[in-house]
């Protein structure tokens, strides 16, 4: 408390003063204190303990003790009272162009680790990649109704290569044989070659003679000569 002017008519003026490392002053009562707990040097300031953590001190409530929180730099997120915060980093705030321009997007599920942030490729491709562009690839089979165009004629789709566009294909079963791309196969069935229940087997040439299918059709059995 200090009362610069002792004179008896001066009444009320006295000053009450924080003391260091307080700030804040009042006339003729109590002053509210206050410390930015990150600028100054005091028992329950921040010193060096965000510094040190290449964070960021803020103190937005200089009345309260105790209160400064350690902020995470840009582009990470993340804070803590009175600690180092936990700093948590969306890797595709930064790398998203990355995908973008390969026409993916990006994906980064786990912002606690770097790395491991994926180029996603646009459907129906399931294709992804880390830290990198994918090289998309879709199963035509999957997409399109094309399955079904084979399957309604007893045929198995199939793509060989998903890197390339118009390449799937129907296959004939087994034991017949035929592959047509983007369209049903037209299966045959050489029942003098093939091995199958109707097939001829060694049976011609067991008794030194040709055999001879002359319908190979999927559909035609048993008329091999």
């Amino acid at each position: 408390c200090v009362d610069a002017d002792t004179h008896p008519d001066k009444t009320h003026d006295w000053v009450c003063t924080c003391k260091a490392p307080y700030e804040g002053s009042a006339v003729g009562a109590a002053a509210a204190c206050t410390i930015n707990e990150c600028e100054r040097d005091c028992a329950t300031c921040a010193g060096t303990v965000c510094s040190g953590a290449s964070q960021t001190c803020k103190d937005t409530d200089v009345g309260t003790a105790g209160d400064w929180t350690c902020e995470c730099a840009a582009p990470q997120t993340g804070s803590a009272v009175g600690k180092p915060a936990a700093c948590e980093l969306d890797e595709c705030v930064v790398n998203e162009k990355i995908c973008t321009d390969a026409g993916q997007s990006c994906q980064d599920l786990d912002h606690t680790a770097t790395g491991d942030w994926e180029c996603v490729c646009a459907p129906p491709s399931e294709t992804r990649n880390t830290a990198a562009p994918a090289v998309c690839e879709t199963d035509e089979c999957k997409v399109n109704d094309h399955a079904k165009v084979c399957e309604e004629m007893g045929q198995e789709c199939q793509d060989a290569s998903q890197g390339t566009d118009g390449d799937w294909a129907c296959v004939c079963p087994p034991p017949s044989v035929g592959t047509a791309t983007t369209d049903a196969a037209k299966c045959t069935l050489d029942e003098c070659l093939a091995a199958c229940a109707t097939c001829a087997g060694s049976v011609c040439a067991d008794a030194g003679q040709k055999c001879v299918d002359a319908d190979t059709s999927a559909g035609a059995v048993g008329d091999w000569l």
